[in-house]
């Protein structure tokens, strides 16, 4: 089997796969993978969303950083002693180490909004290489990102300057911003296992509403019956609805 080449923009430190229109297409979507995996694994699913899709551009950018990146040494032969042989390049993420205990609330979306800050610029500027390179305007790029890829698109959003057409957070964790420049239309998905009360998601997922109320960000919501932490085909055609019903590439906002 050939192995699939992850691609690079001129002007972008960013790889990424592509899948779907990369012709011409009319529309662009990041897709943005989680936590302790690289692209690979949300591209896995890439036939299902062009199928979904046709004449879109799918790209899947792979985190910045490696768990050995971001771990201490200590942490790092800890975990190989636990999970020998283990690749850690695979295992990516998108922030590094995040401060969890600050003193209250201000002080503690400060910090992740810092944290986040270098990535989504980098995402951000990944996105506009792309739309200038096929000729299309900002209202022609959607975000679609699973758990802290979740994280990742709602912050990336909410940072474009002009806004972006749409936004999926699957799974993701928002617990505020600092400085809002853009309120895209947001779909909030997540699996109704999640939701059960030994689940963390049971927490993050009505926090992460609450806060896009409180920066009146236009969403909508969607429980996934039977689902856990993962993707499926019911996340996939209701994403993709999604994104359709915003016209996305079709026109400006």
């Amino acid at each position: 089997m050939t192995e699939i080449a992850l691609q690079r923009a001129d002007g972008s430190a960013l790889r990424f796969l592509t899948a779907g229109e990369t012709t011409h297409p009319h529309a662009l979507v990041l897709m943005l993978h989680g936590s302790g995996v690289d692209c690979f694994d949300l591209y896995s699913a890439a036939s299902r969303f062009v199928e979904a899709l046709p004449g879109v551009l799918f790209v899947f950018p792979n985190a910045p950083q490696s768990y050995r990146d971001v771990l201490s040494e200590q942490e790092v032969a800890t975990a190989d002693e636990e999970r020998p042989g283990t690749n850690w390049e695979k295992h990516r993420t998108w922030v590094g180490s995040v401060a969890h205990h600050e003193p209250n609330r201000e002080a503690a979306v400060a910090a992740l909004s810092d944290a986040v800050s270098f990535p989504v610029r980098g995402l951000s500027r990944l996105a506009d290489l792309l739309l200038a390179q096929y000729s299309l305007k900002p209202s022609a790029l959607g975000v679609y990102g699973f758990s802290q890829g979740g994280m990742m698109a709602i912050y990336l959003g909410l940072s474009r300057k002009p806004e972006c057409a749409a936004v999926v957070c699957h799974s993701g964790h928002f617990a505020g911003v600092r400085e809002v420049h853009a309120r895209p239309q947001t779909l909030v998905i997540v699996g109704s296992l999640e939701l059960e009360p030994n689940q963390k998601m049971s927490q993050i997922y009505p926090r992460t509403l609450q806060e896009l109320r409180n920066i009146a960000v236009p969403f909508t919501e969607h429980v996934c019956n039977g689902l856990a932490h993962g993707v499926n085909a019911e996340v996939i055609a209701r994403s993709c609805e999604f994104l359709s019903a915003t016209n996305f590439g079709r026109g400006e906002f």
